[in-house]
């Protein structure tokens, strides 16, 4: 058990206290829209708790318009951690055939 607690506090000092993770998220939408014009950020709260979180780069937006294949896919991957979670990414074909975020 002393183990187990050692563990707990040295990955929070490492990364950080989660709640206050999720405190932060309007702020850094704010921070994304400011540096990226033209980006969509939006926040889903349900009774004031956070429920997900969908973000799309306006470079990558017109970057997606301007050459990519008309074909997105999903790729995603189970969040481990105190809250749990998915997280999903919409990738497309770029005209290279390689993925594009």
């Amino acid at each position: 058990m002393k183990a187990w607690r050692a563990k707990k506090k040295a990955m929070e000092m490492v990364n950080g206290d989660e709640e206050n993770q999720y405190l932060k998220l309007n702020s850094y939408a704010l921070e994304l829209q400011k540096t990226n014009p033209g980006t969509t950020v939006k926040i889903t709260q349900h009774l004031g708790v956070f429920q997900g979180i969908y973000i799309c780069l306006a470079p990558l937006k017109n970057a997606f318009k301007s050459g990519c294949r008309p074909l997105i896919s999903l790729d995603g991957c189970w969040l481990k951690g105190h809250y749990g979670g998915q997280l999903l990414a919409a990738v497309g074909i770029d005209p290279n055939d390689c993925i594009f975020p």
